[in-house]
């Protein structure tokens, strides 16, 4: 993947790297979750699980749960973005991430925003990137140009015919 804003999902799957899950429904919900942005709930069942309400709530409040889902998180956003820094990748990999949500919910304005604070984090628009034509020029040099200037439009003005 080049320059990690790429459209669609990434082209690599991510793995977690902890070993096993404790329930077999665990890593196809967390994979729902992180990729799709579906609540618990709705990830379980749309991987084939129907789990009750009790057990939801309490995995949801589950340390191991929130590790397993907070390494995968990290995993998918870095695969979304990759680049050396892996702090750099998992922050704009989420960034793309949100900003290809506002994107699906018709919320182009707020993806550009975001687009456009990835491109500024990997200097590819920014003010460093531009070049000011006016950093060396002072005042003394403008008004001299606007002299220049006037005297040039009054010599064209004076040599045509009325």
């Amino acid at each position: 993947m080049s320059g990690g804003l790429s459209q669609g999902r990434p082209q690599k799957s991510f793995t977690m790297s902890q070993p096993k899950l404790p329930e077999p429904w665990w890593p196809e919900t967390i994979r729902l979750m992180v990729e799709d942005g579906l609540p618990m709930e709705a990830a379980a069942t749309n991987a084939g699980y129907n789990i009750g309400e009790d057990e939801l709530h309490a995995t949801a409040r589950s340390r191991l749960w929130r590790e397993h889902l907070d390494a995968a998180m990290r995993a998918y956003y870095a695969s979304l973005y990759q680049t050396v820094g892996q702090d750099k990748a998992v922050l704009l990999g989420e960034m793309v991430a949100l900003a290809r949500k506002s994107r699906d919910q018709g919320k182009n304005k707020d993806a550009a925003d975001t687009l456009m604070n990835v491109a500024k984090a990997e200097g590819i628009a920014g003010s460093d990137t531009s070049v000011s034509i006016f950093n060396e020029v002072s005042g003394a040099d403008l008004q001299r140009a606007l002299a220049a200037v006037r005297e040039k439009r009054a010599a064209e003005a004076a040599k045509k015919p009325n």
